[in-house]
């Protein structure tokens, strides 16, 4: 049988924590569930729960002790356990998504919250955890002192390998990619956001950091190189570098690594940049592409349209004057009777036809136009 998934939640709102206890447990969730934090603190919290929290599920507003500062404590008390806590708040200003996340959050929901919204999120996120201990399990222990070991020298032929290999990569994935696996060789960890039409977040471990590319935004119109804690952010005009343990406790090792750092990233800019454009140069392609294959079928169509519209209208007259000069005959009319009909009918056809020709040269008009403005889009290709 599997082992139930632990949900501790912290919500002063009665209605909604009743729903959310309700739905979770439907879920196959054991939820502890506190309106407030205990007076006992941790210590109670870990004597209720027979286990630590597999989530945490914390409201920005509690009376007491606020979100922010419990999800301090439980960092704190917990140590680097990779217990995910999601922030369920009426509102997140940038402002208070920029604390969560220095609190250790890892995502957030905005009330009103959807039942199936937070199932994902917490679906989602235990991927992240389950995908992330395999990646841990996966790199050994001599890979580990090897990267610990790792000498300045060694560091710099990285550095230059890494923009040799920036030559060769065919899409930002890959360049994105690349830079990453650089950066662990200088056994750190980070996270990168790179500016474009919409926003492309990369990070070491493949988790998606909602919190996390939301205060690299933030932070990205600070100065070349921001210090914040044990964090770092290296600014650049197409994308943010993120460096989330930086060791501030050794001067030296950290003087260090922002200068090689920034001969890493200095020049990936243009390189960013040139993918860029020809990414758009492609999609460009494509759309005018289709454009042209469209435009081609219009004007062949409607040729073909105006060539059958052109026939059954030439039939239709000649039809009627037959049937007309046919009809006269058997009405025994006076010459001048007849004369009269036969002008008032020739002068219909006249303007009728006046006015079919009149439509088949709008439509060679725009056929024309079409044809021009399809052969500017396959010249421009």
């Amino acid at each position: 049988m599997t082992e139930q998934k632990a949900i501790l939640y912290f919500e002063d709102d009665h209605d909604l924590s009743s729903l959310f206890i309700e739905y979770l447990s439907q879920q196959g969730y054991a939820v502890t569930h506190y309106p407030s934090f205990p007076e006992g603190g941790i210590a109670e919290i870990k004597e209720h729960m027979a286990k630590k929290p597999d989530f945490v599920l914390l409201d920005m507003s509690l009376p007491g002790t606020d979100g922010i500062d419990i999800c301090h404590i439980l960092r704190k008390s917990y140590g680097q356990d990779n217990i995910p806590i999601l922030f369920v708040s009426g509102q997140m200003s940038e402002q208070d998504i920029i604390r969560a996340y220095d609190a250790g959050a890892d995502d957030y929901l905005i009330k009103p919250v959807r039942l199936k919204e937070l199932k994902i999120k917490l679906e989602k996120l235990a991927a992240q955890i389950k995908e992330s201990e395999v990646q841990q399990q996966q790199m050994s222990g001599a890979q580990k002192m090897a990267f610990e070991a790792m000498t300045t020298s060694s560091e710099l032929g990285e550095i230059l390998r890494f923009h040799e290999e920036c030559y060769r990569v065919e899409n930002l994935d890959a360049l994105m990619n690349s830079l990453l696996q650089a950066i662990t060789k200088f056994s750190l960890k980070s996270s990168i956001l790179v500016f474009g039409e919409s926003p492309s977040f990369y990070r070491d471990d493949g988790q998606s950091k909602p919190l996390e590319e939301k205060t690299l935004l933030a932070f990205k119109d600070q100065k070349r190189i921001y210090a914040w804690k044990n964090r770092t952010f290296f600014n650049y005009k197409y994308f943010s570098v993120l460096i989330r343990d930086m060791p501030i406790n050794d001067e030296v090792r950290h003087g260090i690594l922002n200068d090689q750092l920034c001969l890493l990233l200095n020049g990936i800019d243009a390189n960013i940049h040139s993918l860029m454009i020809e990414e758009r140069n492609k999609k460009n392609a494509a759309t005018m592409t289709i454009a042209a294959d469209t435009l081609a079928n219009m004007v062949m169509e409607i040729e073909n349209e105006n060539v059958k519209l052109s026939q059954k209208f030439e039939s239709i007259i000649l039809s009627m004057e037959a049937n007309i000069s046919s009809d006269i005959v058997s009405f025994n009319l006076l010459e001048e009777e007849e004369k009269t009909l036969l002008n008032h009918i020739v002068t219909a056809i006249k303007e009728s036809t006046e006015i079919f020709e009149t439509s088949m040269r709008k439509e060679k008009q725009y056929k024309d136009i079409m044809s021009q403005l399809l052969k500017d889009l396959v010249s421009s290709k």
